[in-house]
């Protein structure tokens, strides 16, 4: 069996979530609940899609928003780093 994956939050992410709207937030925060934390394989869920330039970054789509976030696979970690409307999030 494999090993399953926590979700942490670097400081940046946690202070983009809160700037956002109550729905959009709590979209996210249950989307991150149903489809990362405590997921076997970061890379197989649906909107994932590997970074360029970034070995082990990963960009999931919520919506219009998106999550970028590292994954730590000798920690069994996914840190989300970055979230944002996608209009915002690419640029930053």
């Amino acid at each position: 069996m494999d090993s399953l994956y926590c979700v942490v939050f670097e400081v940046k992410a946690v202070k983009q979530l809160k700037e956002l709207d109550r729905p959009q937030r709590v979209l996210l925060l249950n989307w991150i609940i149903d489809n990362l934390d405590g997921c076997e394989n970061p890379y197989a869920t649906n909107g994932a899609k590997k970074l360029e330039n970034i070995a082990s970054g990963i960009r999931y789509r919520v919506g219009n928003y998106r999550l970028l976030a590292m994954i730590h696979n000798d920690l069994v970690q996914i840190t989300v780093i970055m979230i944002g409307h996608k209009s915002q999030v690419y640029g930053a």
